[in-house]
């Protein structure tokens, strides 16, 4: 049989599980015994330094950007390693030129909406 795949969309409504972030993990970790949820912490917060401090030593080839960005973010991230993870990420975005809305969805919190129970 020869059929064309299925599309992205085709697949996400056929298969929603797919694409929940709990699913994925879950799964990944029975594959491979990982649990990539905290390996993938563990690496943001040790990688994220090591990528702060570069564009930290590269003061004068900084784009524009970047180094608004640099210096907006280095006050806060003393000392605090989530911080750096999300700086770090923050920096690479900027200087890959990727927008905002590829990696993080954006969320109106000024909207009124119900509390959710501790479940």
């Amino acid at each position: 049989d020869t059929s064309p795949p299925p599309s992205i969309s085709d697949l996400q409504e056929q298969w929603p599980v797919l694409f929940t972030k709990l699913w994925l993990c879950d799964y990944f970790n029975t594959l491979t015994g990982i649990v990539i949820d905290s390996c993938l912490t563990q690496a943001l917060l040790n990688k994220g330094k090591r990528i702060v401090n570069f564009f930290k030593s590269q003061k004068t080839k900084l784009r524009r950007e970047i180094q608004c960005l640099k210096n907006e973010i280095d006050g806060y991230i003393r000392g605090n390693d989530d911080l750096t993870a999300t700086a770090a990420i923050l920096l690479l975005m900027t200087h890959f030129k990727e927008k905002d809305e590829s990696l993080f969805l954006l969320e109106d919190n000024t909207r009124s909406r119900p509390l959710q129970p501790w479940s």
